[in-house]
């Protein structure tokens, strides 16, 4: 079926800007993994120095 597309000549361009976006997506997802980890870690880090062990 591929091959038959291809020999019709209905192929265009290439899937270069769906990998981009694709990348694009994975990049802001990592980013709001990374910023959401290092919020807890701050709240997490600040309830600890506000309450010590006793």
């Amino acid at each position: 079926m591929l091959r038959r597309h291809y020999a019709e000549g209905k192929y265009q361009g290439s899937g270069r800007g769906l990998i981009l976006l694709v990348l694009a997506v994975l990049l802001a997802l990592g980013g709001l993994v990374v910023w959401g980890v290092w919020e807890l870690g701050t709240t997490i880090w600040h309830y600890f120095a506000q309450h010590p062990w006793q």
